[in-house]
């Protein structure tokens, strides 16, 4: 079982899914959920720095990427966007 943290962003006010190599977190699988949280926040500090545009995260764990089991979603309180359905 893998983890990883996928970083949340906004465009033309809908939640999207951060694209490129900051988009993605890969997180370490056999830590508890709040370790993985703890991990996620510092992450998302620091890239925050160079795309504040980053404004929540999600904590999936699966075998891969395409095949996703969220176990944990945080947004940024006071941001206004619609949510967008996904496949």
């Amino acid at each position: 079982m893998k983890a990883y943290v996928q970083f949340l962003t906004v465009n033309d006010n809908i939640l999207m899914e951060a694209m490129g190599s900051d988009g993605v977190f890969i997180l370490d699988a056999r830590n508890k959920l709040q370790t993985m949280k703890i991990d996620s926040m510092l992450r998302i500090h620091r890239l925050r720095k160079v795309r504040p545009d980053f404004i929540g995260y999600r904590i999936y764990k699966s075998e891969r990427f395409d095949n996703k089991n969220l176990q944990y979603e945080w947004i940024l309180s006071g941001t206004i966007y619609m949510s967008r359905q996904e496949d």
